[in-house]
């Protein structure tokens, strides 16, 4: 019987190392500006979300493209959008992401400010439907930990087990 428990033990430990193995959000892949409506903002491509630069946008990690609402609550103005990026200041660590496929990462802040921004509406982004337009994606802010990790669930089952074991002793 003590064999079978460490056995047990064994199996539990190994399967929650393998599963920490792939990670469901990838630190580091984008930068994101939470504004103070909830909503977390990512540039995304330097082009059109939809057809620019041959490849759209990918929607992953619950982000989407912005309502006109969304827009307007947050920017008001690309200078609002370029600041917030800290665009105007050239900043080379919030270029677009090209962890949303598109397949490009560059940073086209002068476009930005011109008002190629694809999808926002007409009082932000003069040319907001040009394929050439800089695309920004939306969610609603996630909550820290809402998936527990493989680990602390092994070590739950194994916290479960335990107590079982020793009832029956």
């Amino acid at each position: 019987m003590k064999t079978l428990k460490l056995a047990l033990l064994g199996i539990l430990l190994t399967a929650a190392g393998v599963a920490n193995a792939g990670l469901i959000y990838q630190t580091g892949s984008y930068t994101y500006y939470a504004d103070d409506n909830g909503l977390e903002w990512v540039y995304a491509s330097p082009c059109a979300g939809i057809g620019g630069c041959g490849n759209d946008v990918t929607l992953i990690d619950d982000f989407r493209f912005a309502t006109e609402i969304e827009w307007s609550s947050s920017f008001a103005t690309t200078s609002e959008l370029m600041s917030a990026f800290q665009l105007d200041n050239y900043n080379a660590n919030v270029c677009a992401a090209s962890y949303f496929g598109s397949g490009f990462s560059h940073c086209d802040s002068g476009d930005v400010s011109l008002g190629y921004v694809w999808g926002a509406p007409s009082s932000i982004a003069a040319y907001s439907t040009s394929t050439y337009g800089e695309t920004f994606l939306v969610r609603n802010e996630l909550a820290s930990n809402d998936i527990p990790e493989p680990t602390t669930l092994a070590t739950l089952a194994l916290g479960l087990l335990a107590l079982r074991l020793r009832r029956k002793a």
